[in-house]
């Protein structure tokens, strides 16, 4: 499921051929609105292996951006500081369209 998220940022231009983020203008808040939303379907484990901790959201980003090469902490804050408009910004693209998990 993640290999065809991540054909799916490659064929929205977000990423190149390398997996690195393309960041021309407007990219970044799409991107960092994609690891809210990846966050919030339930694309990745709750906890942490071993010692069961729950993981949080930057360290979701975190992981993301250095996939990634992005730099996406200011953008991913605002996006989870309101979720209603990351819900309007994503019903209008392909990533409101990603299967929860």
């Amino acid at each position: 499921r993640f290999s065809s998220f991540e054909e799916r940022l490659f064929t929205n231009e977000l990423i190149d051929e390398n997996y690195n983020f393309r960041d021309k203008h407007g990219q970044i808040q799409e991107l960092a609105a994609v690891f809210q939303t990846l966050f919030q379907k339930g694309y990745f484990n709750k906890l942490k292996f071993p010692g069961q901790k729950p993981i949080k959201p930057v360290e979701i980003r975190k992981f993301l951006d250095h996939r990634y090469n992005s730099k996406t902490d200011k953008q991913f804050r605002e996006w989870g500081n309101n979720p209603d408009k990351l819900a309007t910004f994503t019903a209008a693209r392909w990533i409101d369209n990603l299967p929860v998990s």
